[in-house]
């Protein structure tokens, strides 16, 4: 997406100087409002919050230099009319605990190609709503056991071309309508014990190019309560060892 020059609301209003914004020329509006763009920005916390409107669907923030949002950051007043939000390739990304709590109605996150090696405990918390939620390529290293809690709806799960080497005891525990989780091209090493328990929808688990050196069943006998995985129907587990 090409971006337009940015014609700043009035500053006096917004309660702002025009010292603590760098949104000229680095940010735009598109399609009446509904989608705002930021690019190369110095400090996210500080240009993005003031020019959210009721009309916002999508925001993207892109090639910043820092993005680092604090617990409960996005619960404000215009975050919640936020239905896709994209956050790409950035420079240093860091994500508290609960920072997206308050975005009730975001359907589609996409986090991708950031400086950004651990998912904390709670990072999704309160997205009730979401049901596509993209971590791929990141060099995520950690995802700590409670990091999808309260992810119910969510359907799409897709963390590949990562580097985890676990997956933790219930690490999905929550997400009870998942239908596709893709793992491919980590380092996956063990999957402890449940695992992948409480995947009840799931239709397609991708474990391409890891490095599990024991890939039977019994790995995944308690993906469905307890099912056995080749009792399940329209079930599919696809993997290819990682190559050394």
């Amino acid at each position: 997406m090409k971006l337009l020059p940015f014609i700043p609301l009035p500053l006096l209003l917004l309660g702002v100087s025009s010292q603590d914004l760098e949104t000229k020329n680095k940010c735009s509006y598109t399609l009446g409002k509904s989608v705002f763009a930021c690019a190369e920005l110095t400090d996210v916390n500080k240009n993005v919050d003031q020019f959210l409107t009721p009309n916002t669907r999508m925001l993207i923030i892109k090639t910043s230099e820092k993005a680092m949002f604090t617990p409960y950051h996005h619960n404000k007043t215009n975050y919640k009319y936020v239905v896709n939000y994209n956050i790409v390739e950035n420079n240093k990304l860091d994500i508290e605990e609960m920072a997206f709590y308050g975005m009730v109605n975001l359907r589609y996150m996409k986090i991708n190609g950031n400086s950004y090696s651990r998912v904390k405990n709670h990072t999704f918390k309160g997205l009730d709503s979401l049901e596509l939620l993209n971590l791929a390529g990141n060099n995520i290293s950690e995802i700590e056991k409670d990091a999808f809690s309260g992810l119910q709806n969510l359907i799409t799960l897709d963390i590949a071309n990562n580097n985890v080497d676990v997956v933790k005891s219930n690490l999905f525990s929550d997400l009870i309508n998942l239908k596709t989780l893709l793992l491919e091209r980590n380092n996956i090493k063990i999957v402890e014990e449940n695992g992948f328990f409480g995947l009840t929808s799931l239709n397609l688990l991708d474990l391409n190019f890891n490095s599990i050196r024991t890939p039977t069943f019994s790995k995944f006998a308690t993906l469905k309560y307890g099912d056995k995985v080749e009792e399940l129907s329209n079930f599919k587990i696809v993997q290819k060892e990682q190559k050394e």
